[in-house]
């Protein structure tokens, strides 16, 4: 009866970890240049770095408002602040550069595992490519 018990204990545990771990994942729309909650839910944080690091860019929900799951990076909703880490603060737009890769981190649900995205754009800084384009 006891191991039974455990049993139960461990594989509900594994299931709930397994859980929250895709809570926060996101892919890229590349043909309608956004970026997209998995889950559905809002996004509440996002990081934005470049490959060399001169660039991290923080896009996070202000408090009160509603938020968005799909998030076009080159045109942020006015539900988000845009704050830029080494330099000039809070801004009032981002655009992606051309010809750069960047690493996409999104944190939203606090005990689940950050997701990662790598995205490259092209010469007029249109994405051309990223590491996930669907939730499959």
């Amino acid at each position: 009866m006891n191991t039974k018990i455990i049993k139960i204990i461990v594989f509900s545990c594994i299931g709930l970890l397994l859980l929250s771990c895709s809570g926060n994942a996101i892919y890229c729309d590349i043909e309608n240049q956004t970026i997209n909650r998995c889950s559905g839910t809002v996004f509440n944080r996002l990081e934005i770095s470049t490959d060399s690091l001169q660039l991290v860019t923080f896009i996070k929900k202000k408090e009160n408002k509603k938020g968005v799951s799909r998030l076009n990076i080159n045109n942020i909703d006015s539900d988000y602040i845009i704050e830029e880490v080494f330099g000039r603060g809070i801004l009032k737009s981002f655009t992606l550069l051309p010809n750069r890769e960047y690493l996409l981190l999104h944190s939203s649900i606090g005990d689940a595992a950050t997701a990662e995205l790598t995205i490259r754009t092209d010469s007029v800084s249109r994405i051309v490519y990223a590491s996930k384009t669907s939730c499959r």
